[in-house]
C-alpha cells in the first residue's frame, strides 16, 4: 500500500456515503417523483445517456446508472476531496506549542487534592462541568490547569497526525478515483447495451487533435448530469484524453468495479480498490 493512498480521505463505511449521495440526489421534488415512479424518474434523468445506447431506453440500465452515480459521488466527496493539510498542521502545531509553554510547571497542590479526597491531581475530575461546580478558587485553578494539560496533549496528537499526513500527500486526489470508477463502470454498461455493438473506447482523429467515439459521447452525457465540474477541471480535450487512457485499461482488472457493489465495503476493501486503480496507470 502506497503512502499516498494511506494519506487519502478513505471512508471506513463507504456504503454510508453512497446512501448519503443518493439522499442528496433525491432532494425535494426529485424524491417525490422518484417515490411515485422510480423507473420513470431514472429514465428521465439519464435520457441522453440511454438514447446514445439504444433507441428504446431500458429502465433496468437507468437504475444501474443511478447506482453508478451514487458511487461516483461518494468517491468524489471522500477520497477525491481536496483537503489542504499543511495549514491544519500549522494551526494545531502553533496551538500546541503555546499551550505546552503553560503546562510545563507542576500543577499539583497537595492540600487541594487531598481536601477533595484524591491522592494525585490527575485523579481529580476536570471537565468544564467540574470547573463550574467547584466551590473554591483554588479548586477551580487546579481543574483549569488539568483541563489545559489534557487539551495540550490532545492538540499535540492532532498536530502530529496532520504532520504525518502532509509528509505524504497534501491536497487530495482531484477527481482521480471517481472518474476512473465512472469510466470503468460505464464501460461495462456501454458494451453490454449499446445496439451498435461498439467497444468502450475513445479514438483520436487522424490529425491527433480530436477525441471521438460513441463511448465518449456516453461518458460526457453522464458526467454532465452527475458533476459537470469534472469536465471543467481541464480543457475538454484534457478530460477526453483522461477518459481514453482509462478506457484503454478496462480489461486489465475486470473485477475492480465489483468491489464497490458488494454488500459490505469496509476500509480494507476501499484501500484495495484504490491500490488497484493506481495499478492501472
Amino acid at each position: 500500500m502506497t503512502e499516498k493512498i494511506l494519506a487519502l480521505n478513505v471512508p471506513t463505511n463507504f456504503l454510508a456515503h453512497v446512501d448519503f449521495a443518493r439522499e442528496s440526489i433525491m432532494l425535494g421534488p426529485r424524491q417525490r417523483s422518484f417515490e411515485r415512479d422510480p423507473n420513470g424518474w431514472a429514465l428521465g434523468r439519464y435520457d441522453r445517456c440511454l438514447r446514445i445506447l439504444n433507441s428504446e431506453p431500458d429502465a433496468h440500465v437507468a437504475m444501474r446508472l443511478l447506482e453508478i452515480e451514487c458511487r461516483f459521488v461518494a468517491l468524489l466527496r471522500t477520497v477525491d476531496q481536496s483537503i489542504p493539510v499543511a495549514p491544519l498542521f500549522k494551526r494545531y502545531g502553533s496551538i500546541h506549542r503555546t499551550t505546552r509553554r503553560h503546562t510545563d510547571t507542576d500543577i499539583a497542590d497537595d492540600y487541594v487534592v487531598q481536601s477533595l479526597g484524591y491522592k494525585t491531581a490527575q485523579q481529580v475530575p476536570h471537565t468544564i462541568e467540574d470547573f463550574r461546580r467547584a466551590t473554591t478558587l483554588a479548586e477551580k485553578a487546579l481543574i483549569a490547569d488539568l483541563m489545559l494539560r489534557d487539551f495540550s496533549q490532545a492538540v499535540g496528537e492532532i498536530a502530529e497526525h496532520f504532520d504525518y499526513k502532509r509528509g505524504m500527500f497534501g491536497r487530495g486526489a482531484s477527481r482521480t478515483y471517481s472518474l476512473a470508477y465512472g469510466v470503468l463502470a460505464l464501460a461495462i454498461e456501454f458494451e453490454s447495451h449499446n445496439e451498435a455493438g461498439r467497444a468502450a473506447g475513445v479514438t483520436l482523429s487522424a490529425d491527433g487533435r480530436r477525441h471521438e467515439g460513441l463511448f465518449l459521447d456516453f461518458i460526457l452525457a453522464f458526467i454532465f448530469v452527475v458533476d459537470a465540474g469534472t469536465i471543467g477541471l481541464r480543457p475538454t480535450d484534457g478530460f477526453n484524453e483522461r477518459v481514453r487512457k482509462i478506457a484503454q485499461k478496462r480489461a486489465v482488472d475486470l473485477e475492480l468495479v465489483g468491489l464497490l457493489d458488494q454488500a459490505d465495503v469496509d476500509a480494507d476493501t476501499m484501500l484495495d480498490f484504490l491500490a488497484r486503480i493506481d495499478a492501472l496507470k
